[in-house]
């Protein structure tokens, strides 16, 4: 686990991710200051920036923003003409004004997903099978354990009928 702490929630998570990459870190990083921002900055790619990613990072190089610093040093009035008031938050916090609130209850969560690569290709129904029900058993491990509330996943009608076999072909 990796502790990264600043002065707003985006340069947090610079901060988060520096502790996770820098082996020198020891797992902890903190960026009280500009100084200390910007130095974390300067080692990241502009995709890495929290809520920027692969997407948004052709459209802002066209504009010549093309690393974080560069983006923390945007006009955020322009930002928002040219994107959104989202991407304009960023950059606001990347200058250390915060604009997102720390959430102090997380809200109940409306889905449960449990999702793993395999290591190697999986081959067999029965593995499949098998790996599907570990899934699913802790799936349900993670709903007993949590709030709200609780519904049966919608079923085919057909899955309760019983299958007679016969002997000859029926016409129906």
């Amino acid at each position: 686990m990796c502790v990264g702490i600043s002065t707003t929630k985006t340069l947090a998570k610079v901060a988060n991710r520096t502790a996770k990459k820098d082996p020198l870190s020891g797992g902890v990083c903190y960026l009280p200051d500009e100084a200390s921002q910007t130095a974390a900055l300067a080692k990241m790619e502009l995709g890495d920036v929290w809520g920027i990613g692969r997407g948004l990072a052709p459209p802002l190089a066209a504009l010549s923003i093309t690393s974080p610093l560069k983006l923390r040093d945007a006009n955020p009035t322009r930002i928002r003409e040219r994107f959104n008031v989202v991407l304009q938050r960023t950059v606001m916090e990347l200058q250390g004004t915060p604009c997102l609130d720390l959430e102090q209850d997380s809200p109940d969560s409306k889905t449960i997903c449990c999702s793993r690569s395999f290591a190697r290709a999986v081959e067999g129904f029965d593995e499949l099978a098998e790996a599907l029900t570990a899934y699913t058993s802790y799936a349900a491990q993670k709903m007993r354990a949590g709030p709200g509330v609780q519904r049966h996943p919608e079923l085919t009608p057909l899955r309760h009928e019983e299958l007679t076999p016969v002997p000859f072909a029926l016409s129906d």
